[in-house]
C-alpha cells in the first residue's frame, strides 16, 4: 500500500470512538520505520518492548512485526497465535508434493500483492523447468491446485472463465519469503550482497543500475533475473555487457522497463536462455544473432516496432510465445514448417 492510498483509505474510515480497529499488515521495512506510534515517536523495531503498540517476535534469527493499535492488549491473544499461524504455514508449504513445492515457493519472485498474468507465469515456470513437457495445460493444473490450497487468489477471469491473472496475499507471501530465503531459493532486496553467490535466482525492486553497480560477486550459476523496479532506467552498453559475461547461465532474464537503446551486445552467449524480455523502443530490425538462441521459448520486446526481421528467426523450432509491439515477417521464403511449437503472437503485421 503506498501513502497516497493509505491518504485516500483513512478519508473513508470513521474517527467514532467506538472501539472498532484497523489491522495492518505491511511487508516493505522502509514502510513500516516511516509510520508512527500514537504518542508521535518513530518505530524503531531494534528497541521496541513487548507489550508496546508494536510487538517484536523472534524465533532464532527470523523476526516477525506485529503493528496493533486499540485498546485491548495484542500480547494477551495473539502473541503464540502469529508464531504458530506462521509456522502452520511454512509447515504447509514444506509439505506439499515437490512438483507444487517448487512452483509455490517460486511466487516469491513477484511483489506481493501484485496482479501477476498467469500467461507469463505459466511462461516462467516452463522456463524454469518445473513444468514436464513445458506443458500449458499442466502448469494451469497446478495453479489451479494452489489456489484450491489457498496460496493464491484470483484477480480476473476471461470470458470463457480461464484465470487471467492472480495475486498473493501478503501474509501468504510472508512464509514463502521466509521459506526462499532459508533454503537459498531466491535472492530478495534487502538480503545480504553475499548471498548472491549461493542462488539460482534473483529479483529486484529498486534502481536497475545501482544494482549493477552494486555486483561484486561474479555469480557463474544464476539462473533468473528479473528487474521489477519501475524506473525506466537506460542502460548504457557497459552495463549490460558486464552482467552478460557475469551470469552466462541465465534461464530467465527479464530486464523489466529498463530501457535499452540497441540490441544488446553479447546476448547471444546466454545460450540456456529458455526466457528473454526486453525494452528496446527504438529497435526496428531484430538482429540475426538472436536467432543463435536455440532454447529461446518466450521472446517479448512490447516497445518494438519490427519492420525487418531475419529468416532464421522463423525457424527456431522451440519458440512458443512471440511478443512484440508489432512485427513483420519477411516474405521470401516458404513458412508451412515454421515455428511449429509457436502458441501465441503479437503483433503480427502481415
Amino acid at each position: 500500500m503506498t501513502f497516497q492510498q493509505w491518504d485516500n483509505l483513512e478519508q473513508v474510515l470513521p474517527d467514532n470512538q467506538n472501539g472498532s480497529r484497523v489491522l495492518i499488515t505491511v511487508t516493505d521495512p522502509e514502510l513500516l520505520l516511516s509510520l508512527e506510534m500514537e504518542n508521535g515517536e518513530k518505530i524503531r523495531p531494534d528497541s521496541v518492548l513487548n507489550g508496546g503498540p508494536m510487538i517484536r517476535l523472534k524465533h532464532e534469527s527470523w523476526q516477525f512485526f506485529i503493528l496493533h493499535y486499540g485498546s485491548m492488549p495484542l500480547e494477551n491473544y495473539f502473541l503464540g497465535e502469529a508464531f504458530l499461524t506462521v509456522w502452520r504455514q511454512i509447515y504447509t508449504v514444506m509439505e506439499l508434493p515437490f512438483h507444487l513445492k517448487v512452483c509455490c515457493i517460486y511466487l516469491c519472485v513477484f511483489p506481493p500483492s501484485i496482479e501477476i498474468s498467469t500467461r507469463q507465469l505459466y511462461q516462467l515456470w516452463v522456463a524454469e523447468g518445473f513444468i514436464p513437457y513445458n506443458g500449458e495445460e499442466t502448469a494451469e493444473h497446478y495453479l489451479k491446485e494452489l489456489i484450491h490450497r489457498g496460496f493464491i487468489k484470483v484477480s480476473k477471469r476471461r470470458a470463457r472463465d480461464t484465470i487471467k491473472s492472480c495475486y498473493v496475499p501478503s501474509f501468504i507471501y510472508t512464509s514463502l519469503a521466509l521459506v526462499a530465503e532459508k533454503t537459498g531459493f531466491v535472492w530478495m532486496p534487502d538480503m545480504e550482497e553475499e548471498s548472491l553467490a549461493n542462488v539460482k535466482r534473483c529479483f529486484i525492486l529498486k534502481d536497475l543500475i545501482d544494482f549493477f553497480s552494486s555486483l561484486k560477486h561474479s555469480d557463474m550459476y544464476l539462473q533468473s533475473f528479473l528487474n521489477h523496479s519501475s524506473k525506466n532506467n537506460h542502460l548504457n552498453s557497459k552495463d549490460y555487457e558486464n552482467f552478460f559475461k557475469r551470469f552466462k547461465y541465465l534461464r530467465v532474464l527479464n530486464l523489466g522497463s529498463a530501457v535499452l537503446d540497441q540490441y544488446p551486445s553479447g546476448l547471444e552467449n546466454l545460450y540456456l536462455l529458455k526466457y528473454l524480455k526486453l525494452n528496446i523502443p527504438s529497435l526496428k530490425c531484430l538482429h540475426s544473432l538472436l536467432c543463435t538462441l536455440l532454447n529461446l521459448e518466450t521472446l517479448e520486446m512490447p516497445s518494438s516496432y519490427i519492420d525487418q526481421s531475419p529468416h532464421d528467426i522463423w525457424m527456431m523450432q522451440k519458440l512458443m510465445h512471440l511478443y512484440f509491439y508489432c512485427i513483420s515477417p519477411c516474405t521470401s521464403k516458404n513458412y508451412s514448417s515454421s515455428l511449429k511449437n509457436l502458441i501465441f503472437i503479437s503483433a503480427l503485421h502481415p
